[in-house]
């Protein structure tokens, strides 16, 4: 047996213990369907929060909150241009708009804060 044909085996072996990841296979109106739920458990008189967070390519972490209408369409729509138009990792998570009143966003500038404390060669985050 040549080492290709015992890697792939390996891998096929690995690929059929290991656990799949929530959502692997799952076909887009069940994951629609799961997208409603959690709207519908946040929406509040027919309107949902959506905080997000994440860090662009330049070290820049920021979070914020958003009001959205309550409508599945919309949401997918608005959550798909983010991942888009994302520069580094981003996150999201639903709110009620009642536990967003007194939120503030921020931004930080992780890599000027990094020159400013003299360790310009790594970024903590």
């Amino acid at each position: 047996m040549d080492i290709r044909k015992a890697a792939k085996k390996m891998m096929r072996k690995i690929n059929k213990q290991s656990p799949k990841p929530i959502g692997f296979r799952d076909d887009r109106l069940s994951a629609r369907q799961r997208l409603h739920d959690a709207i519908q458990l946040h929406a509040e008189s027919g309107i949902v929060a959506i905080v997000w967070s994440g860090r662009d390519c330049d070290g820049v972490s920021s979070c914020y909150a958003t009001q959205y209408k309550a409508c599945v369409f919309s949401i997918e729509c608005d959550i798909h241009r983010e991942y888009e138009h994302a520069e580094g990792p981003l996150r999201f998570e639903f709110a009620k708009p009642s536990d967003i009143e007194s939120f503030e966003g921020y931004s930080r500038d992780l890599s000027a804060e990094a020159y400013e404390n003299g360790h310009n060669h790594i970024v903590y985050g």
